[in-house]
């Protein structure tokens, strides 16, 4: 707890275990503690990393699936989480990488996806803050969902430089 306020900043993140066959055949997954601020994690630190066996690993992904499910999110909500973490994840936006964008290129980001279609053609690349070729538009759905995720990451962005998140 830093002035009052708690932060989460570590996740579990399972994967598999490139190294088990030389120490853990048997369990060829591992789960370990992840800093998404600063997208690494430690697994040699033995508090911060466990080797799981496939019917471990399933019966996480049970217990994931039921908590999931139970909770009161709309597909879209799930959507946009989903594309948030498809974004640090496959597109290397991490929130560190974020905290560096203080030219409100996140929210034009966003724009330009939530305007595709909407407005006068050129627009959406008028607002893209980055270079044209990264700006791939698709349905209107998904442009959407594209646009809530960037928003998420200036709202995540802002309350980092607020000093804790909410």
């Amino acid at each position: 707890m830093t002035g009052g306020v708690y932060r989460q900043v570590e996740v579990l993140r399972l994967e598999r275990d490139p190294h088990a066959d030389m120490h853990a055949p048997e369990q060829p997954y591992r789960l370990t503690l992840w800093d998404p601020e600063t997208n690494v994690h430690d697994p040699e630190q033995p508090h911060g990393c466990r080797n799981l066996s496939g019917e471990e690993v399933r019966a996480l992904v049970v217990t994931g699936q039921r908590l999931l499910n139970e909770a009161p999110q709309t597909a879209a909500a799930l959507d946009v989480l989903r594309e948030r973490h498809r974004q640090i994840t496959e597109e290397e936006r991490s929130p560190l990488a974020d905290d560096g964008l203080t030219e409100n290129e996140l929210v034009r980001a966003a724009v330009a996806y939530a305007t595709e279609g909407v407005v006068f053609a050129h627009f959406p690349l008028l607002t893209w803050p980055w270079d044209a070729a990264g700006f791939k538009p698709t349905d209107k759905r998904r442009n959407l969902v594209k646009a809530a995720a960037l928003l998420m990451a200036e709202i995540e962005r802002l309350d980092r430089a607020a000093g804790g998140a909410r």
